[in-house]
């Protein structure tokens, strides 16, 4: 992969998260300019990468997995979020549904062999 997809992939995760850079740079011990110099520098150190994965409160294999051409958006969220996706597995493949495959209601409706009414209580939350 090229180093400026891992940089375009960093400053994603870091918008997504709403960590402006002098956050970012509180965090790694540097001065905000340091941080943008970096994140505009030809290399970036694996070590650096992995410690701003770190701040980011996010795997390298995710940042990874961000700079593979794919059609799969970052999503980041909550543990509330996680949790629930994780106790229902109804609610877990409509989320795949809605937000990976793009699918509207009525093809989940034609995918699941079911009515909108299962649909309708789990767009609500």
């Amino acid at each position: 992969m090229e180093h400026s997809q891992y940089v375009i992939a960093l400053k994603k995760a870091l918008k997504a998260k709403g960590i402006a850079y002098a956050e970012l740079a509180k965090k790694l011990k540097m001065t905000e300019s340091g941080v943008k110099k970096m994140l505009n520098a030809k290399d970036i150190s694996f070590r650096r990468i992995l410690k701003i994965c770190e701040c980011l409160e996010i795997l390298p294999g995710q940042l990874f997995a961000m700079t593979e051409k794919s059609s799969i958006p970052l999503l980041i969220l909550t543990n509330k979020q996680q949790d629930a996706l994780i106790k229902d597995r109804h609610l877990l493949a409509l989320y795949w549904l809605i937000t990976i495959e793009k699918k509207s209601v009525e093809q989940i409706e034609l995918i699941l062999n079911t009515k909108r009414s299962f649909f309708n209580p789990k767009l609500q939350k």
